[in-house]
């Protein structure tokens, strides 16, 4: 049996963390079968972001929701409390904020916050 998932982001009103946050939340539940569509805007290079086939499913991590990728991670703290995780195929851990979100592609990271 197969599930997807299909969401519209129209962009309007969203601040780039919030799209960050969206996106990288649809990545942690999203299978081979689901899409993720947008209006083009002023944000099309996140949307562009593919941290390719997803490789596990999501686990909890100090409270964040983390998801390996064949090419990258994606990281969700949809908690109130900071989360400190280790994204999969990195080798530091780091702080997510609490509703922070991060997604990691090839080694870049494109987060939802504010960087110290």
């Amino acid at each position: 049996r197969r599930v997807g998932a299909w969401v519209w982001d129209d962009d309007r009103g969203l601040t780039h963390g919030q799209r960050v946050y969206g996106f990288a939340s649809y990545l942690l539940v999203s299978g081979l079968d689901s899409a993720y569509a947008v209006t083009p805007g002023n944000d099309e290079a996140l949307y562009d972001l593919n941290p390719g086939i997803p490789s596990d499913v999501p686990a909890l991590r100090d409270g964040a929701l983390v998801r390996a990728f064949d090419s990258g991670a994606v990281a969700v703290n949809p908690g109130e409390s900071p989360a400190v995780i280790e994204l999969p195929g990195e080798s530091k851990s780091f702080t997510l904020p609490p509703g922070g979100a991060v997604i990691d592609v090839k080694g870049k990271l494109t987060v939802s916050y504010a960087s110290p």
